[in-house]
């Protein structure tokens, strides 16, 4: 990559190739690309899909990502999935709900939503992917929280759930909270 301003922010793999998103200035505005890796360099590949949403729940473009089934998952805040990272398709799991986290566990894939309630509480549900479905996703389960899942992980038969407000403010006692749930 030539350029005078260029930062690499994050990396992901699509159908078994690895890639890199990039910003890019260009005459004082910045441009999202895609770079493919082969022959032992990144490559431009595609400019990021147009038709992409973002709501923004972190730095990074793709909060989170996974490899699944020859496709990659990531979420913008809302749920895309791509073969080819020049398109993409939008999964809705449930209305107004952020996607904020996924990941492939013991060979499935979860995927983590967070809904802000009229009373300030936040309700997470995990939903896993239907096996022989296209892009069927079945809610798992749910559960209310004075503040939003950030993120979750799977180890000895149990979710766990790091809890915040998205800040690393010690005036919310509920801040780095671990939930569990067998």
């Amino acid at each position: 990559v030539t350029s005078a301003m260029v930062r690499c922010y994050d990396f992901f793999v699509c159908n078994s190739t690895l890639y890199t998103f990039y910003y890019q200035q260009i005459n004082g505005h910045y441009q999202m690309k895609i770079f493919q890796y082969k022959n032992g360099a990144f490559h431009y590949h595609s400019n990021l899909p147009e038709d992409l949403t973002f709501r923004r729940i972190s730095f990074e473009i793709f909060k989170a990502k996974a490899a699944y089934q020859n496709k990659t998952y990531f979420t913008t805040g809302k749920l895309y999935v791509s073969e080819d990272m020049i398109s993409a398709e939008e999964i809705i799991l449930e209305e107004d709900a952020i996607v904020s986290d996924l990941r492939v566990i013991n060979g499935r894939l979860y995927v983590m939503t967070v809904k802000k309630a009229e009373d300030g509480s936040y309700t997470t549900s995990v939903w896993v992917k239907k096996l022989l479905s296209e892009n069927e996703f079945k809610k798992l389960y749910y559960f209310t929280y004075p503040c939003a899942a950030q993120s979750f992980t799977y180890h000895d038969n149990h979710f766990y759930f790091g809890m915040g407000d998205g800040t690393l403010s010690e005036t919310n006692p509920n801040n780095g909270s671990v939930l569990s749930i067998k």
